[in-house]
C-alpha cells in the first residue's frame, strides 16, 4: 500500500472521485483481514448455487 501512495493520491488530486476523496481526508481503519474475510464470504455466496446444482442427482 505504501508503494501506491503516490498513485493514490494523484488519482484523487484529479477531482474525478469525489467520495473517495472525502473518504481519505476522513480517514478509515484499513481492516485487511476483515476485507479479505468480507470477500471470501461474497465469493463462497456465490460458488454455493453452482455446488449445489452439481451435486444435484449424484448418489
Amino acid at each position: 500500500m505504501d508503494t501506491q501512495e503516490p498513485a493514490f493520491l494523484a488519482l484523487l488530486a484529479t477531482g474525478r472521485f469525489p467520495e473517495l476523496s472525502r473518504l481519505a481526508r476522513a480517514g478509515y481503519d484499513l481492516d485487511l483481514d476483515a476485507l479479505f474475510e468480507f470477500g471470501l464470504q461474497r465469493l463462497l455466496d456465490g460458488l454455493a448455487p453452482l455446488l449445489d446444482e452439481g451435486s444435484v442427482g449424484r448418489a
